[in-house]
């Protein structure tokens, strides 16, 4: 069990009052700049969020070729097929992609 912390003393907390109180308020300027800095740092997490997923997402296909080959071609789970037909489209508009993800895949099936 956590022993309960011990009581600040009233010094402590005068001087934290009087810090707190003693600081001027944000200007409207400055109140933009924070909110513009805010919508960018979740603007970044996001693309940072979108990035990782993607990168799992297509990483994925290596080990369920397969699957994604059945389902596709030989009338499998046809929610396979569906998962994995953005990533067909995107490496035939892609021709780039679709080299890499080309290869990607023969590491796997060879």
């Amino acid at each position: 069990m956590i022993a309960p912390s011990a009581p600040q003393s009233d010094a402590m907390m005068a001087v934290v009052d009087e810090a707190t109180l003693s600081r001027p308020r944000p200007t409207l300027v400055e109140l933009s700049i924070l909110k513009r800095q805010r919508r960018h740092a979740k603007r970044v997490a996001a693309l940072e969020r979108f990035i990782i997923f993607f990168s799992l997402y297509t990483f994925s296909i290596g080990p369920m070729y397969w699957t994604w080959y059945e389902s596709r071609y030989m009338h499998g789970n046809e929610l396979v097929a569906i998962f994995y037909e953005p990533l067909r489209l995107l490496g035939e508009w892609v021709p780039f992609f679709g080299e890499w993800l080309n290869w990607y895949v023969k590491l796997w099936i060879l």
